[in-house]
C-alpha cells in the first residue's frame, strides 16, 4: 500500500497540536498539525501510541513502512522529508530520539 492508503488505517490526530523531535543535541523539530505536515504528525503519533517518549527502533521501522514511497524519495534526495530521515538515522545510525505531544 501507499503512503495515503497506510495514513487511512492509523487513529485520528484531531487533538492533537503537535510533535516536538528531540536527540542528544536538544530539538530537532516541530510537526505541526497544519496542512502539508499532517501526514507526518500522523504517523509519529501513531507509533508512539500518542504518548510521550523514545522513538524505538521498531516503531522507525513501522514509521517507515508507513511512509512507503516517501523513504525512496528521501533516501534519493537527503533533507527533502526530514521527518522521514529522523526515522532513518533512528534505523541506520542508532540515534536516540524522543517525542512530546502537546494537545490543542
Amino acid at each position: 500500500m501507499g503512503f495515503k492508503e497506510n495514513l487511512a488505517e492509523l487513529k485520528s490526530i484531531d487533538t492533537l497540536e503537535c510533535i516536538e523531535i528531540y536527540n542528544h543535541e536538544g530539538k530537532i523539530g516541530t510537526i505541526p498539525n497544519e496542512e502539508g505536515k499532517r501526514g507526518s504528525l500522523q504517523v509519529y503519533a501513531n507509533i508512539l501510541g500518542f504518548q510521550n517518549g523514545n522513538i524505538t527502533q521498531e516503531m522507525a521501522e513501522r514509521g517507515l513502512e508507513i511512509f512507503g514511497e516517501y523513504v525512496a524519495d528521501e533516501t534519493k534526495n537527503p533533507g527533502k522529508h526530514p521527518n522521514i530521515a529522523h526515522l532513518l538515522n533512528v534505523t541506520k545510525k542508532g540515534e536516540r530520539l524522543d517525542a512530546i505531544i502537546k494537545y490543542k
